[in-house]
């Protein structure tokens, strides 16, 4: 519907929700675009993110309008059109990604020896880089500090490894790289800091991962996630998870099933745990060097919000999402007990 337009020189205005059409303005021969603010937040769909992302360099362009200056781009152009030109600078850097971790020493003089790690992501992104408020990106790791907090109060009889990366969206790039170190140290790597000094003498039993987001209540317990092929096994600790799940839904969910994946009874479950579609998990990362690596997803939500300028707390559902967080208070310490 644009092939009679003539954008020679031209700078294009359109919605964020334009899909891939911006591609088309510059095959038209315009020489910059311009992305209007959506209206509503439904209109910052993940989707429309993704369409905003090339899987090549190309020298296209591209502007993100902030609201006002939005209202002023539909304003003006209501009017008949409007002369201007475009300035901008995004300045890439290199840095250094920082993880957290901490260890919180297991209770139990032969099962402290053990040490399980319990893990989420904190970055996010945004196809306008400097607008990248990640507050839905924001729920796995608001989650993994309740977890932290109320393990630290009441140490389990395992020990627990806590760690918090960044890199999630350059494939699980800080989750790769703990897990590389950690299996060095496996392999008799000279600790470098006190915290390894520390992991050394403790066996790594598995990896749990916390990736939540909040417009759902239920739990997809996943194993082999995206971007990666590993085999998958029913680990031990299935038993004991499944017995606190029922615990939970007898006594706080009706009787209602809030934990899927591969659990029994599977049928049932399976439909539970369902995503939209799969995701990248970090536990993904520790299969391929060696311990188990789970994560638990909230399912049934297709993140609507992800990769968005408009990932604001204001979407946040913050009734669901301390319903989930509940949900692990009970599942987590029971499993490391």
């Amino acid at each position: 519907e644009m092939d009679h337009l003539a954008l020679a020189g031209s700078i294009a205005v359109l919605e964020y929700d334009c899909g891939l059409n911006w591609v088309e303005v510059f095959d038209l021969g315009a020489v910059a675009a311009i992305f209007l603010a959506p209206p509503t937040p439904e209109r910052a769909h993940r989707r429309e993110g993704e369409a905003k992302f090339l899987s090549t360099p190309a020298d296209l362009p591209r502007f993100y309008a902030p609201e006002a200056a939005s209202q002023r781009l539909r304003e003006g152009l209501a009017l008949g059109g409007l002369r201007g030109r475009l300035w901008g600078r995004m300045s890439w850097q290199a840095v250094e990604a920082q993880t957290i971790a901490g260890i919180i020493p297991g209770t139990n003089p032969e099962l402290g020896k053990e040490v399980v790690l319990v893990g989420a992501y904190y970055d996010a992104i945004s196809p306008a880089p400097a607008l990248a408020p990640g507050a839905e990106q924001a729920c796995g790791v608001a989650a993994w500090l309740e977890v932290a907090g109320a393990l630290a109060g009441h140490p389990p009889r395992r020990s627990v490894l806590l760690v918090a990366t960044a890199g999630h969206f350059e494939a699980l790039a800080g989750m790769r790289a703990w897990a590389a170190r950690s299996r060095q140290l496996e392999k008799g790597a000279a600790p470098q800091s006190e915290l390894e000094t520390r992991l050394r003498a403790l066996k790594p039993a598995y990896y749990l991962g916390l990736d939540l987001s909040s417009h759902s209540r239920q739990l997809g317990l996943v194993q082999a996630g995206d971007p990666y092929r590993v085999r998958t096994i029913q680990p031990p600790l299935y038993g004991p998870l499944l017995r606190l799940a029922q615990e939970w839904e007898e006594r706080e969910a009706g009787g209602q099933l809030v934990l899927g994946g591969d659990l029994k009874p599977i049928n049932q479950r399976r439909l539970v745990g369902q995503l939209p579609e799969r995701v990248p998990v970090e536990g993904a990362a520790f299969n391929l060097v060696g311990p188990l690596g789970l994560t638990l997803v909230s399912a049934g939500d297709e993140r609507a919000a992800f990769d968005s300028p408009l990932d604001l707390p204001a979407g946040v559902d913050l009734a669901n999402l301390s319903h989930q967080t509940r949900l692990l208070l009970h599942l987590i310490p029971g499993l490391l007990d």
